[in-house]
């Protein structure tokens, strides 16, 4: 969780205070909101009432768990537990001590009967159904008698479990359509949806905007506190003040009025002063908030060390932008290359942007960055669905140079005459994994998730993943000892598990284990910093770079496939592998050792890519390589064919 509450005393020190904060935010890479020395702080006062009020509502609308967990969902801002699944996310014990806690030290709150347990929650209890840890909560999976797992959601009104539901909204299905016009834009459809959903988020949104802003100043001093703690510390996209802005300030208190609600007189009087937001961009992109206590705007502090990139843009530093990616003047000389496609799949689109990004940055700037803001994703890989279209369409050769593209692309990357920084976090797969390699220096975020996964889909790793982890696999062995005999086995041995069971980093560090990650690269713990460190790096390298010079790589040749072979062998017999698996895990192999030579040879890069190249392409023309693809795109899930 990245939430961090400091809660200084009357008399504890300003410094120590803006010490320990600095301290948070760059060394542990949390979110600090300073708080008030009361029941619960910020987020378990204002979070826990965002809870126990959707139960509220719940109850007095008369819908069911499986309603409201589809109402309150991605298209208004939360995660994909919702309400009831976060409930046994965190554990129904968990939650209900904190809401009782608040509900008994709280006497004079005016919310405070909302915090009181609900009679069917005092059941569950009773009955241990405390969510996940007890494998059954709000949502329980039973395997019914055929192996197949159903999943049951309790209905609060008997206490017992049914067969959940899916239910449908016109407002929350409209709303979602909308997703990727940014959560703001989603959140209104939605809040004025003309159906039950519509009315639910009407009732739950202005109970949470009125009891957000009657805590200030009782357990912060402004706005922005509010909205940081439930971003960070609930993992909602917008806060409540920030979820006002996107209805409508003025709109919102319109509903309330119609449904009877207490408008806060705060929020009267700033309406009066034509303030009719809470956040606000001047022309040159400072951002204010309005403090109640000054009845104006004041300008939001803003942290040097934070790179926002949509705010770059919308100051016009866009140096050349396609569909697919964006190159963006991020001060100081250097740019940053950012993704933005679904999941950041690399598309040819994105080839070209990385390939010209490369020669604009040679021309104009000390150094490139490559990375996002998204949360989830660096890239999820290439775009398969592209490359499905090509197989069906038989266009080998448009399919050939779309890997050599890729191939190509970060070859420039490494190559390049100015450094190039790429900083991962999230999901970095694939091609995506490929991408993160080739810079000079990888500056990946603590929680990032590495790994070539191309096997999931019946092909290999053909952007340069296979060759540059031989690479980092055989660099640093002194010379001479190749050619003396040295036994590969356990180098190669390595690199190959690392394929063919498509290992996947739990974080950055065993990133760095597995090999995709250089260990004299540090990891980046603040995901709000990273691109700035990533720029410190490239300013740091720009001084006295020099492209690296072009690896030889010392390969098994021929006998790596014997090793290869008596580990997929054991592998079979274990059913950790199917034939298929095996067929291409020998692709692989082959290609990690340096084709058919002797081992001691040394081969160039180039050399394995075109190896890569000549088995990814062979691969794609394998009728079960056809339908781990379409598998994967209609499920999500690999074949195991």
């Amino acid at each position: 969780m990245k939430l961090m509450e400091i809660i200084p005393g009357a008399d504890t020190d300003k410094e120590v205070v803006a010490y320990m904060s600095r301290f948070m935010q760059e060394v542990l890479g949390k979110g600090v909101v300073v708080c008030k020395d009361v029941p619960n702080f910020i987020g378990n006062r204002v979070g826990v009432y965002d809870l126990c009020n959707a139960g509220m509502v719940m109850i007095e609308k008369g819908m069911s768990i499986d309603e409201v967990d589809t109402i309150v969902s991605q298209a208004v801002g939360r995660p994909k537990t919702a309400v009831y699944g976060t409930i046994d996310l965190v554990g129904l014990d968990i939650g209900t001590h904190t809401a009782v806690n608040n509900y008994d030290a709280i006497p004079d709150d005016e919310c405070r009967d909302t915090f009181a347990t609900t009679e069917f929650a005092k059941k569950m209890l009773a009955n241990k159904w405390l969510g996940n840890k007890t494998k059954g909560g709000y949502y329980k999976k039973v395997k019914d008698e055929k192996g197949k797992t159903v999943k049951y959601t309790l209905n609060w009104k008997t206490v017992e479990y049914e067969v959940t539901q899916k239910p449908k909204f016109a407002s929350i299905s409209e709303a979602k359509k909308w997703l990727d016009s940014g959560v703001a834009v989603s959140m209104k459809i939605a809040f004025n949806g003309a159906d039950a959903a519509g009315d639910f988020l009407r009732e739950y949104m202005c109970n949470n905007f009125i009891y957000a802003a009657n805590r200030i100043p009782e357990i912060c001093e402004t706005i922005v506190e509010i909205d940081n703690a439930l971003k960070w510390g609930y993992n909602h996209q917008l806060g409540p003040f920030e979820s006002w802005d996107a209805v409508g300030v003025q709109e919102a208190v319109e509903v309330m009025k119609k449904l009877g609600k207490k408008v806060p007189a705060k929020i009267e009087e700033m309406l009066k002063k034509k303030c009719t937001s809470f956040y606000k961009v001047d022309s040159k992109g400072v951002k204010s908030y309005y403090d109640f206590k000054k009845k104006d705007y004041v300008k939001t502090e803003a942290n040097p060390k934070i790179i926002i990139l949509p705010e770059l843009k919308e100051r016009k530093k866009i140096v050349k932008e396609n569909a697919a990616a964006s190159l963006i003047d991020i001060g100081d000389g250097v740019a940053c290359l950012e993704f933005h496609t679904k999941m950041n799949s690399a598309n040819a689109d994105m080839i070209q942007m990385v390939s010209d990004s490369g020669d604009i940055v040679n021309k104009d700037f000390l150094g490139m960055v490559v990375a996002n803001h998204d949360q989830r994703v660096f890239s999820a890989g290439a775009d398969i669905f592209a490359i499905l279209c090509a197989i069906t369409e038989k266009q080998w050769v448009d399919l050939e140079k779309m890997v050599a593209g890729l191939q190509n692309a970060n070859m420039k990357m490494k190559y390049l005459p100015k450094p190039v920084v790429t900083a991962p976090a999230g999901m970095a797969l694939g091609g995506g994994c490929e991408m993160a390699m080739h810079g000079d220096y990888c500056l990946a975020n603590g929680e990032t998730y590495m790994g070539l996964v191309e096997v999931g889909v019946g092909v290999i790793p053909a952007g340069g993943g296979c060759k540059e982890l031989a690479v980092r696999m055989t660099e640093g062995i002194p010379a001479g000892v190749v050619e003396s005999g040295l036994n590969m086995q356990y180098h190669y041995g390595k690199a190959f598990e690392n394929i063919t069971t498509a290992k996947v980093s739990t974080s950055a560090q065993e990133a760095q284990d597995l090999g995709f990650i250089r260990k004299t690269c540090k990891i980046n713990m603040s995901r709000d910093m990273q691109i700035y460190e990533a720029k410190q790096i490239v300013l740091g390298m720009s001084r006295f770079y020099k492209p690296p010079k072009p690896a030889l790589i010392p390969v098994m040749g021929e006998n790596l496939r014997g090793v290869a072979a008596s580990m997929i062998a054991n592998m079979k017999a274990g059913k950790y592998a199917s034939e298929y698996d095996a067929h291409i895990a020998m692709k692989i192999a082959h290609v990690l050792g340096g084709g058919i030579c002797h081992e001691g040879t040394f081969v160039t890069e180039q050399e394995i890519l075109d190896l890569e190249r000549e088995a990814f392409l062979s691969l794609c023309g394998e009728q079960k390589t056809q339908d781990r693809i379409s598998a994967m795109l209609s499920t999500g899930k690999p074949l195991r064919n």
